[in-house]
């Protein structure tokens, strides 16, 4: 019985706080000269939601009443097993192709799937489903997309179709490494394509939460900010201030769910070859995450998927002289990320870590300059 109440606390609180986020957004856009009041906002809702299931039935972000959910039991054998949401540049599109894709129980789309995003995103994601073995030792599904993380109606989608079925893999890293990596990237992908060189910014032109460039940004280094829009926590009124007003790039808001997450850090997934006793217990951690039945091949020596060899002249090294406040902005970014992830986010029932003592360790690096240290690679 207590266990009952415990779970229905959360989930009003949960189903509340995704309300409350979202009238806030969308006072503060209607009314931009309205001064930030948590318990007037609170006071509003609470007047029209008092009961679970008023605030169940009002709720802006309960699944639509379609043919997702009109039968509880309808798409039990459908369900999405598995999908990778983010964030980029933390070894998904290797755990895609080289980990996930390789394990005989898993069925991977074999490329980056991020038509969830988009407004009938669960109708291509159910073609995509339709084909599943109804067998027992059916193989499981799974998608990548590190996008899906930073957008709620993609998970508001997921929700509608499985449920909590779906198990979540969320990758992390060091936000300097972090961003020279994806900037590098973005270099490249302009070269790949043949786009025109002269659009290529200058890093430190990036210098503000409010800019971006394909999608390179100070703000995605948050990764908090986005962890937070899960609902694996409680959020306080200034916790839920600051994800709504983080930055202008990437509307924000709670989107409620069911579903269980493994977060990781690239030094997890990828090593160096040094500890191999660490590096089996995160594969048999992420194998049992997954209900799989048999081990993961050894990961140390898989192929590293968009690992970039060639060199050109935009490339930054984010250890110059020349980005040392870049660097200074990001270390500050990361130690308060790292530590609300490791004060609240890992904390929650439905968020798991592989060797939690070495997770911290790796998170508590956040707010030191790996420059100091080594050459950035």
């Amino acid at each position: 019985m207590a266990t009952t109440k415990l779970t229905s606390s959360m989930a009003r609180f949960r189903l509340f706080a995704g309300t409350f986020s979202i009238l806030t957004a969308t006072l503060l856009v209607l009314h931009p000269d309205l001064s930030f009041n948590p318990t007037m906002i609170r006071s509003m809702l609470l007047d029209g939601y008092n009961d679970e299931s008023t605030i169940v039935s009002k709720n802006t972000l309960r699944p639509s009443q379609g043919r997702y959910d009109q039968d509880d039991s309808l798409y039990n054998d459908r369900d999405l097993d598995l999908a990778v949401i983010g964030f980029p540049k933390t070894g998904t599109t290797t755990l895609m192709k080289s980990v996930l894709g390789q394990h005989e129980e898993i069925n991977m789309m074999p490329y980056e799937y991020c038509d969830i995003n988009t407004a009938n995103g669960g109708e291509k994601l159910l073609e995509f489903l339709k084909d599943k073995p109804l067998d027992e030792k059916r193989r499981k599904y799974g998608i990548k997309c590190p996008t899906i993380v930073r957008r709620p109606n993609a998970i508001d989608t997921l929700s509608k179709i499985s449920r909590s079925y779906t198990r979540l893999i969320i990758g992390v890293r060091h936000p300097v490494l972090w961003f020279q990596s994806f900037y590098n990237y973005r270099v490249a992908e302009v070269y790949r394509k043949k786009e025109d060189l002269s659009t290529i910014p200058d890093p430190n032109k990036i210098l503000s939460k409010n800019i971006q460039w394909k999608e390179v940004s100070l703000s995605y280094a948050r990764f908090d900010m986005f962890l937070k829009q899960l609902a694996k926590v409680p959020l306080d009124d200034n916790e839920l201030k600051e994800m709504v007003l983080s930055d202008k790039l990437w509307p924000k808001r709670i989107s409620p769910n069911n579903f269980k997450i493994f977060l990781y850090t690239t030094e997890q997934l990828l090593g160096d070859g040094s500890n191999s006793t660490r590096q089996f217990r995160f594969q048999e951690d992420l194998q049992h995450f997954l209900r799989l039945e048999s081990p993961f091949p050894d990961i140390r020596g898989v192929h590293r998927s968009n690992e970039n060899n060639a060199t050109h002249p935009e490339y930054m090294d984010i250890c110059s002289e020349k980005f040392d406040r870049l660097r200074r902005v990001l270390l500050r970014q990361g130690r308060i990320s790292s530590r609300w992830i490791l004060k609240k986010f890992i904390k929650s029932d439905d968020v798991v870590v592989s060797d939690v003592d070495h997770f911290r360790e790796l998170l508590k690096t956040w707010g030191t300059d790996p420059c100091q240290k080594h050459k950035v690679e």
